[in-house]
């Protein structure tokens, strides 16, 4: 009986590791499936085109999502707190509106 018990204690363990393991996997390829730096837009918005402008002259990867004629995006933008544009994720950390000190900060550019 000892013995059976010994085995099922194993067992778990194998089990309930595995399941932190693959969670954990899980966890890495979501995290690997948003890009450095994603960037909520409109096509009128000023800080927008100016934020664009600078990635642009800087050769800064990034993905742009335009909220106004994409139902997915302004939903998904939403359910990130979005509040007005341009909104960021620059490593997965959020920042609100425009600013070139504050982007290179979340960067970790110069």
């Amino acid at each position: 009986m000892g013995r059976l018990i010994k085995i099922a204690f194993v067992c778990a363990g194998l089990y309930f590791g595995w399941q932190r393991y693959s969670a954990h996997q899980a966890f890495e390829a979501r995290v690997a499936e948003f890009p450095d730096i994603e960037i909520y837009t409109t096509p009128q918005c000023g800080y927008c085109k100016m934020a664009i402008a600078y990635m642009d002259k800087h050769d800064i990867e990034y993905v742009q999502k335009d909220i106004e004629y994409d139902a997915d995006m302004k939903d998904e933008y939403r359910e990130r707190g979005g509040n007005g544009v341009p909104y960021f994720f620059v490593h997965g950390e959020p920042m609100r509106g425009w600013n070139v000190e504050r982007f290179e900060k979340l960067r970790g550019g110069s």
